[in-house]
C-alpha cells in the first residue's frame, strides 16, 4: 500500500513541476532531481514546502543530506520521513545537520470504486470548473486557508496552467448558486491523487469536502484508476473526511526542517 501512495504523491508533484518547466525560460526555476535515491523537488519561485521537499531519504548514504543542501542552495526545503524509511542512521544524520521535526502529515489510500460509490446525502452540486473560473478557484483557496490576497494571482496561474495538462481535472462545489469549494484530482498509471481542495468557512459543516472527494473518485474511476490517494494534517477534519469516504490511513510522515 505504501508504494502505491508514494507513487501517486510523486507523480502528482512531478507533473506540476514539469508543467512549470514548460513556461518560457522556466521563470519559477522549477526542477526535480534524484540524489542518492532521494527524490528532490524544487520550485524556487514558490517558497514553502508545497513544492520544495525531499522524499525517500533513507540515511544509508552519509553524504546525502549535504549533497541535497548543495542542490537546493538558498531555497528552504522540507524533508518527509515515512515509517518505512525511518531508521537510526537517518535520524542521527538529520540531527547532525540541524534538521528538526516540525510536524506530522498523514497519507491515505482507498479503492477508487469504493470511494466513488460511498454513501452521501447532500444538496451540494459538484460541477467541472470552467475555463474562466480559475480566478474563483484562487479566491476560494486563499480565503479558505486565510492566506494573503497578494498570492491570489500566483495561485490562479499555478493551477490554471494545469487545465489542459494530461491527467488533471478541476471541480467546484456549488451551494444555491454560489461557489462554496474547489478541488483538483490527478490520475496517472492506475493511481489517482486527491490534490488541492478547499471550502469557504461559511459553507463548512455541510459535507462539501466529502462531496468533493466522492466526485473526484468518480472522475478517477472513469479514467481507469484502481486506487485513489490523499494527504491531510494528522487528526484534522480533512483526515476524518478521508476516512468517512472509504480511504484508509496508510502512514503518517514526520516533517523535518532546517533550524537556522
Amino acid at each position: 500500500m505504501q508504494q502505491i501512495v508514494q507513487q501517486g504523491e510523486d507523480q502528482a508533484l512531478r507533473s506540476r513541476i514539469q508543467v512549470f518547466q514548460r513556461f518560457d525560460e522556466n521563470p519559477l526555476e522549477a526542477e526535480s532531481g534524484l540524489i542518492e535515491e532521494a527524490n528532490c523537488f524544487k520550485v524556487k519561485g514558490i517558497p514553502g514546502p508545497a513544492f520544495n521537499k525531499v522524499r525517500h531519504l533513507n540515511g544509508e548514504k552519509r553524504a546525502a543530506i549535504k549533497d541535497i543542501e548543495a542542490w537546493y542552495g538558498n531555497t528552504r526545503f522540507q524533508i518527509e520521513v515515512t515509517p518505512y524509511e525511518a531508521n537510526k542512521k537517518l535520524f542521527h544524520s538529520l540531527h547532525k545537520n540541524d534538521f528538526y521535526q516540525t510536524g506530522f502529515h498523514s497519507s491515505f489510500m482507498g479503492r477508487t470504486i469504493k470511494v466513488a460509490e460511498s454513501a452521501l446525502t447532500t444538496s451540494i452540486e459538484i460541477r467541472p470548473l470552467g475555463e474562466k473560473e480559475f480566478e474563483d478557484f484562487a479566491d476560494v483557496y486563499v480565503k479558505s486557508f486565510g492566506l494573503p490576497d497578494s498570492i491570489k494571482e500566483g495561485v490562479r496561474q499555478n493551477n490554471e496552467c494545469l487545465r489542459d495538462a494530461e491527467g488533471w481535472s478541476f471541480v467546484k462545489a456549488v451551494d444555491k448558486g454560489a461557489i462554496a469549494g474547489i478541488a483538483a484530482v490527478y490520475v496517472e498509471n492506475n493511481v489517482a491523487v486527491l490534490a488541492s481542495s478547499a471550502v469557504l468557512p461559511a459553507f463548512r459543516g455541510k459535507g462539501i469536502q466529502r462531496a468533493l472527494i466522492k466526485k473526484r473518485a468518480e472522475i478517477a474511476k472513469q479514467a481507469g484508476a484502481a486506487y485513489i490517494t490523499g494527504e491531510a494534517a494528522f487528526s484534522s477534519a480533512s483526515h476524518r473526511n478521508m476516512i468517512q469516504c472509504g480511504l484508509e490511513l496508510v502512514y503518517t510522515k514526520a516533517l523535518y526542517n532546517k533550524v537556522t
